[in-house]
């Protein structure tokens, strides 16, 4: 009885291992479909000068996104008192200011990176957002 045990043991996780490759291939051919369909719907709407597009089934929307700033000194922006703001008995910095200033200006102030971000492509169908 133990071997018979063993052995559907055995032939059990075989099937679930093989369940699981055949899971991971369809999920990987889904992914790949998708991304092609995301993108050529991304192209669509650059394309046709389009920010929202309502369809019967959900929403296209494109919209900007804000670069990101990223702070790699702090002391050396800290010593540029423009994008400073005092705490009370606190000196911190003033990231609003920093960005409106880069964002402006284009300036990569001493002390920082600034990353620039693609714009951001979603899909809404009736139920959901993708």
């Amino acid at each position: 009885m133990d071997e018979v045990l063993a052995a559907n043991t055995e032939s059990a996780n075989k099937q679930i291992d093989r369940i699981k490759l055949w899971l991971e291939v369809e999920t990987d051919k889904l992914v790949r479909r998708k991304d092609y369909y995301t993108l050529a719907l991304d192209n669509y709407m650059h394309l046709n000068e389009l920010s929202t597009k309502r369809l019967v089934n959900g929403t296209l929307k494109i919209r900007s996104q804000q670069p990101e700033i990223k702070i790699t000194d702090e002391e050396k922006v800290l010593a540029d008192n423009r994008f400073v703001r005092i705490v009370p008995e606190k000196r911190s910095l003033d990231k609003a200011a920093l960005r409106k200033y880069c964002t402006h200006t284009g300036e990569e102030v001493p002390g920082t990176e600034i990353i620039l971000k693609s714009h951001k492509f979603t899909y809404k169908l009736n139920g959901g957002t993708y």
